[in-house]
């Protein structure tokens, strides 16, 4: 199982920038920097005044931790993160797409409001007008045109369509919760869990699909997972949340 930590709190997050992979697969989305995750503002003031150089500042006693970064291509199990464990990011801006008529997928889309509220990111959402890959087609390609940071999508249902466009579009981020790509690539990141690991119709999944582990916490923990390692531009890995 991995690890928590704390991410680098003297090295704030302020946007992306497309890169290129050092093996020279093309362009992929990473990070500047991290973003700054404090629990409160004195410990903020308190972590901030050991960051001028010198020696090292103490580490903080208080706040949450996160899971270790994930590895790109591969699976890492982590413990689900606290609820409240993702800083606020005012600015940033996230496109959900779903399929409505799927079970779980509007528990993932009401914790991904809340969640959005909660951090002070702007979220739209985009339902498929009908249940089937060209509505979803539709959705994604209304939310792809809203230029977002971080296109979310939501469950086994999204699967085909999200992992034909993203492997595209290598300079776009994807989030994807409860289902994961069949073949990853460095801008697809997904978060997932027992009874929630479909790889849509290429692959087969990770055991039974079950839409009742799709709970709000399951939700909000996998999207405070999935979220952090996309904002430190630890993309392309498969995070499993264990049970709670």
């Amino acid at each position: 199982m991995r690890a928590y930590r704390r991410r680098d709190p003297c090295r704030p997050f302020t946007g992306w920038t497309p890169s290129r992979h050092p093996g020279g697969a093309g362009p992929v989305f990473t990070a500047r920097m991290r973003f700054l995750r404090a629990a409160t503002p004195l410990l903020l003031l308190a972590v901030l005044s050991g960051c001028g150089g010198g020696a090292d500042p103490a580490p903080p006693t208080a706040g949450p931790a996160l899971p270790a970064d994930p590895v790109p291509g591969a699976t890492s199990l982590a413990s689900p993160p606290d609820a409240d464990a993702l800083a606020s990011l005012p600015g940033a801006t996230l496109a959900i797409v779903l399929r409505a008529d799927e079970a779980g997928a509007v528990t993932m889309r009401d914790a991904a409001v809340a969640l959005a509220a909660d951090t002070g990111v702007d979220a739209d959402v985009f339902a498929a007008p009908t249940p089937d890959a060209d509505g979803v087609a539709e959705a994604l390609a209304e939310a792809l045109a809203a230029d977002p940071d971080v296109v979310v999508g939501l469950g086994a249902g999204v699967v085909d369509v999200v992992s034909l466009e993203s492997a595209q579009i290598l300079d776009r981020s994807f989030l994807l919760v409860g289902a994961q790509v069949a073949e990853p690539t460095e801008n697809v990141t997904a978060v997932v869990w027992d009874g929630a690991t479909s790889r849509g119709s290429a692959a087969s999944a990770d055991g039974a699909l079950d839409p009742a582990t799709v709970t709000d916490s399951r939700a909000r923990a996998a999207l405070v997972a999935g979220l952090d390692a996309v904002w430190a531009g630890d993309t392309g890995g498969v995070i499993l949340l264990s049970a709670e």
